[in-house]
C-alpha cells in the first residue's frame, strides 16, 4: 500500500482554480451560487411569512410583520450590492410561471429597499434588549446609512448623490445620537470577538 508522500506519487484528477478566497472565481464558483440561492431564500421567507401573519392575532401590532419587512430589504440590497440589476420578489412565488422574471436597474431595487427601511423605523423597538438578534431602531437607521452611501457611490448610476449623502449623514447622526452604541476603544478586539464568535452588543 503506498502512502503517497513523495515526489513518485502521481494522482489522475480533475483541478480547478476557481477559488473565491484568491479571487480567482467566475460566476460558476459554487459559493457565488450559494449565495444567490440562500439570499432568494430568505426573501422568499419573509414573503411567505408576512402574507401568511398579515392582519393577523399573532402580529396584532405588525411588530413582525415589520421585522420581515425590514429582512426582506435588506436581502434585496445585498443582492444588489454585489449582481447590480437584480429581480426583485416583493410577493411569495405560488405557481410555476411566477419562478421567472426580469431583472430590476439596480438603482430602482435600492430606492425600494430604502423606502422599505424607512418604513420600519416606526415599528422597530427602542430597546437593544434582544440585539443583535433581533432588528431594532439603531439597527435599521445603521443599515440605512450604508444603504444611502452604497447609493450616493459611483458604481450606482442615478439618484441625487447630494441628497443621498446627506441622508446617509442623518441615519448615522441617529445611531451616534441614541447614545445606545459605542465605538470599541480595542480595535483589535474586534477581530477576536469574531474569531470567538461574540457580539459587541454595545
Amino acid at each position: 500500500m503506498c502512502s503517497n508522500i513523495d515526489d513518485l506519487s502521481y494522482f489522475n484528477r480533475a483541478t480547478t482554480t476557481n477559488y473565491t478566497q484568491i479571487y480567482t472565481h467566475d460566476a460558476s464558483a459554487t459559493e457565488i451560487y450559494a449565495a444567490w440561492t440562500e439570499i432568494y431564500k430568505g426573501i422568499r421567507n419573509a414573503n411567505t411569512f408576512m402574507e401568511a401573519i398579515v392582519e393577523s392575532q399573532f402580529d396584532a401590532e405588525g411588530k413582525y410583520y415589520n421585522e420581515a419587512r425590514f429582512l426582506r430589504a435588506y436581502y434585496h440590497f445585498l443582492l444588489a450590492q454585489a449582481w447590480g440589476d437584480v429581480p426583485l420578489r416583493k410577493e411569495a412565488v405560488t405557481t410555476h410561471d411566477q419562478v421567472m422574471i426580469a431583472v430590476t436597474p439596480q438603482y430602482d431595487v435600492l430606492s425600494w429597499v430604502a423606502s422599505e427601511m424607512e418604513a420600519c423605523i416606526e415599528l422597530a423597538p427602542e430597546s437593544l434588549e434582544n440585539a443583535p438578534s433581533r432588528v431594532v431602531k439603531t439597527t435599521v437607521h445603521g443599515i440605512l446609512a450604508r444603504v444611502y452611501l452604497f447609493m450616493a457611490g459611483e458604481s450606482v448610476k442615478g439618484g441625487d448623490k447630494a441628497a443621498l449623502f446627506a441622508s446617509a449623514k442623518n441615519h448615522a447622526d441617529a445611531v451616534i445620537k441614541s447614545a445606545k452604541h459605542q465605538l470599541n476603544p480595542d480595535y483589535s478586539k474586534i477581530f477576536k470577538n469574531m474569531i470567538m464568535d461574540e457580539y459587541d452588543t454595545e
